[in-house]
């Protein structure tokens, strides 16, 4: 009898428990979920020795081999699946005289990428005013980063002075 009692106090007691979600209603929404994702496009550059956007290559001292040599880093970020071309655009380096810096004082080369795209300036060569094709992506376009490497002196002498110019590096979607 005893058994008995148990068994209805337990029932009596897991009722409640049981009985709700036996009678509970169910209640379903419908949630939309919308965004948009813009199309990014962006040519970062920045100086492998520095971590700025800027070719300084310090003092330089005449020497046997005088050559000095700066990097800088390029990281293309896209989202897109349309092939680019990087180029870079060069001003006249002058000093702060005027004097404009002689030919082949300066050269430059651009790597391979790293996710495949291909160099269009795989060897030095002279560093001229004007805008110059560097770099083109994989033919599905895609991220990548590549490097710009700047020589300065090699055989020639430069003469004495405070030298500026300036560059672009920037890109276009094909």
């Amino acid at each position: 009898m005893k058994r008995k009692w148990f068994a209805f106090g337990v029932l009596w007691v897991l009722w409640p428990c049981v009985q709700g979600p036996l009678w509970a209603e169910v209640d379903t929404k419908s949630v939309h979920v919308s965004f948009a994702v813009r199309p990014v496009f962006i040519v970062k550059t920045v100086s492998s020795s520095s971590g700025i956007p800027i070719v300084d290559f310090g003092w330089v001292v005449p020497s046997k081999d005088s050559s000095q040599t700066e990097i800088l880093d390029v990281s293309v970020a896209t989202n897109t699946v349309r092939p680019y071309k990087i180029y870079q655009t060069a001003k006249m380096i002058r000093s702060a005289d005027g004097i404009a810096l002689a030919g082949e004082s300066m050269r430059f080369m651009a790597s391979p990428g790293r996710e495949g795209g291909r160099s269009e300036a795989p060897s030095y060569e002279e560093f001229k005013p004007g805008k110059r094709l560097i770099f083109s992506s994989r033919p599905g376009g895609g991220a990548d980063d590549f490097q710009i490497f700047y020589l300065l002196g090699g055989a020639a002498v430069l003469d004495a002075g405070d030298y500026y110019g300036s560059m672009e590096i920037d890109g276009e979607l094909s």
